[in-house]
Order: structure tokens, then C-alpha cells, then sequence
């Protein structure tokens, strides 16, 4: 999970970002969030320099308003590890 901001700093810690989102996808995505078994957040400003490739529309969307956002990516697992 990546958390575009406005400005250089934001408050909030990181597990406070993350917990009510595994949680609002408990049922949805996953049956429970105790499967989920590595996780990652953090947070940057959405007016920084970036190359990105193959971005969706609503991402760019949202980069070329300045709007703040947050970015979600899940991958399936086999094994105890990410699938690349």
C-alpha cells in the first residue's frame, strides 16, 4: 500500500494506514486478514518526481489532479512466498 499525500510530511503511522484497509477487505478479498502473510506500507508525496509505466487511468487520473490517494496491490502466494 502506498499513500500519495499533499505536502512533504503526514502524521499518520503506517500500521494505522493499513489496518482499517485489511480489515475492510476481510470477506471481500480474503476470507479473514490473519491470511494475509507479509505486508507493506508506505507513504510519499503525490507531487513527487515519478516514471511509471503501464499506470491505470484512474491512477493517472488522480496524479495529474494532485488528488491524494491510495494504492493497493495484492499478489496471490504459493508457497510462503510472493509470485513475481
Amino acid at each position: 500500500m502506498v499513500y500519495y499525500h499533499e505536502g512533504e510530511t503526514i502524521r499518520l503511522d503506517n500500521d494505522n494506514m493499513l489496518k482499517p484497509i485489511q480489515d475492510a477487505m476481510n470477506g471481500r478479498i480474503y476470507v479473514d486478514d490473519r491470511l494475509v502473510v507479509s505486508a507493506r506500507a508506505s507513504k510519499t508525496p503525490v507531487d513527487g518526481p515519478y516514471r511509471v509505466r503501464r499506470m491505470s487511468q484512474v491512477i493517472a487520473e488522480a496524479f495529474v489532479r494532485g488528488d491524494e490517494f491510495i494504492y493497493v496491490r495484492i499478489d496471490d502466494v504459493v508457497a510462503n512466498e510472493l509470485v513475481p
